[in-house]
């Protein structure tokens, strides 16, 4: 049941980042219905004084947590269980990154999407590789770097090719 609230939590919080801010109404703890009562028991005592805008994304995350199958739950519960290991400052960098990601613009999410996958889908030493190398370069070659892959996005140049390397490293 925890783990359920957790997660909840996490999807409710992430689910309605960007329209949050824009409802003004809130809900009668009684306008719920039984399953997400349930799964929002938590703020039962506390839920007339949470702002409209927590309120609703709560209820979206409950939501979308019913439509979620067994292993979308499970997979979801092990992020979050990840996200609890992490300490303070970890947490900070991971939602100052988000937030970056967020203020890209649709090309660019996906431009970022596109190279995650690209890197995930190499070999773990040559990741590994790849990282030393990012580590050993001095702030001024690292913005090199960037500007370099940032025209390379301009002419479509996958990123293997961008780094001068074959398809897959």
């Amino acid at each position: 049941m925890i783990n359920r609230f957790i997660t909840l939590v996490l999807l409710g919080v992430l689910s309605g980042a960007g329209w949050a801010g824009t409802l003004q109404n809130k809900i009668a703890w009684n306008d719920l219905g039984s399953e997400e009562q349930t799964l929002l028991q938590p703020y039962a005592e506390k839920w007339d004084s949470l702002p409209p805008g927590q309120q609703w994304r709560l209820m979206k995350g409950a939501s979308r947590w019913q439509e979620l199958t067994p292993e979308q739950k499970q997979l979801l519960r092990q992020r979050f269980k990840a996200w609890q290991d992490l300490d303070a400052e970890q947490r900070v960098l991971l939602r100052q990154r988000f937030e970056r990601f967020q203020n890209l613009t649709p090309e660019e999410q996906h431009l970022v999407r596109d190279r995650y996958q690209w890197f995930k889908n190499l070999p773990e030493d040559r990741r590994q590789q790849l990282r030393q190398q990012w580590k050993d370069m001095t702030p001024q070659e690292r913005q090199a770097v960037n500007q370099q892959m940032k025209r390379m996005q301009k002419l479509k140049v996958p990123p293997g090719k961008a780094l001068g390397k074959g398809k897959n490293n």
